[in-house]
């Protein structure tokens, strides 16, 4: 697999080019504490209002404050891929984004692939349900009778896993491999991975999943 710091697979934003987060910083929000700066976002299509202090990485305001444990904490480097989630659809690696930078984004994790659906212009749109408002604030796993986003299923089809520690973000950034036009081709996937690592298979397995998912999934949203 390529170096995933020599490519733009997976991205990181900074506060200096991401005006949003930069004016969130730099205007001090209301707080209701020291040190903590009010945020408003989505997460999974629930509108989420929080207080999180400027240090604070996206990966940690979803797993420690949220409950969505299903985004994995690898290397705190942005190398691993492990924290993968997408922020407005597109894949961005959570351990190097400020938790700030979020406001008025909408984020996705694994735990919200269930509720997506891909939409004839190649958006994806998020269906409201009690069990997510219950997910949010339990900080439990929830399941729409037991169903599985098509590139889940892929993942499932073709045994692309091991430990499994990887999984989740290997596949937030295959879904956004949808929207990027990646060729169905081996070489083209691997590559576009190249910023998620795996540790305990030889990536063949997880090629033919995306392979799978992303044809099933560029088909219903050409139908």
């Amino acid at each position: 697999m390529s170096d995933p710091m020599s490519n733009n697979h997976a991205k990181s934003l900074s506060p200096q080019t991401d005006s949003m987060g930069a004016q969130a910083l730099l205007e001090g929000l209301v707080t209701s504490a020291e040190n903590q700066f009010a945020l408003s976002l989505q997460v999974n299509g629930k509108a989420i209002s929080v207080h999180v202090s400027p240090d604070t990485a996206l990966v940690d305001l979803l797993r420690q404050t949220l409950g969505l444990t299903g985004t994995n904490q690898g290397c705190d480097t942005a190398q691993c891929g492990a924290c993968t989630t997408l922020v407005d659809g597109q894949a961005i690696k959570s351990c190097n984004v400020l938790a700030l930078q979020m406001q008025g984004r909408s984020v996705t994790t694994i735990e919200g692939l269930v509720f997506l659906e891909a939409s004839t212009e190649h958006h994806f749109k998020v269906s409201h349900d009690s069990i997510l408002d219950q997910q949010l604030t339990s900080g439990k796993p929830s399941t729409l009778n037991n169903h599985l986003h098509i590139m889940q299923q892929a993942f499932l089809d073709h045994g692309a896993l091991q430990c499994g520690y990887c999984t989740p973000g290997m596949i937030m950034r295959a879904v956004s491999l949808v929207d990027e036009k990646i060729p169905i081709d081996p070489h083209a996937i691997a590559h576009a991975l190249g910023g998620n690592l795996c540790r305990c298979t030889g990536y063949s397995g997880i090629v033919l999943a995306v392979m799978q998912g992303l044809r099933v999934l560029r088909n219903e949203v050409e139908s």
